[in-house]
């Protein structure tokens, strides 16, 4: 986290906001991403009806459903609080700007943590629908 911070301490505010309004629209793609994945998951699975999926893939479904219900949600209440913090720090011209930075940093470091979680859920999404990701090519 020590880089995150250093970055938000030195990057000038405009560039953050920036940072902040790629994120919500990232935010945005992953609802999209995992709305597809369900219906990936529902139209593509491996045709085992008679058996019961497995763990790891009712682990995988239990997953993506917490990422889609509760993850993106709290990360995107976040990033727009952060965002209307900055509107106020700026609408009073206040120089105190370092509380706003601190918690860039935070959310820097949470966001990408959740992206790397993420892009491991769409491999198992992928292994669950066709095996092996590698597999996609002759699907």
């Amino acid at each position: 986290m020590k880089k995150e911070l250093v970055s938000a301490q030195e990057s000038p505010i405009d560039q953050l906001h920036q940072e902040s309004s790629e994120w919500l629209s990232e935010l945005a793609f992953w609802r999209d991403e995992v709305a597809f994945f369900y219906h990936l998951i529902k139209t593509h699975s491996k045709p085992l009806a008679d058996l019961k999926p497995s763990i790891k893939d009712q682990e995988t479904k239990k997953q993506l459903l917490h990422f889609s219900t509760s993850t993106i949600d709290q990360l995107e209440m976040e990033v727009v609080a952060h965002e209307k913090f900055l509107d106020k720090l700026l609408l009073k011209a206040l120089p105190e700007d370092h509380l706003y930075r601190y918690r860039h940093a935070v959310l820097e470091k949470k966001f990408k943590e959740n992206e790397v979680f993420f892009r491991a859920l769409k491999k198992a999404v992928f292994t669950m629908v066709v095996g092996h990701p590698s597999d996609l090519s002759h699907a």
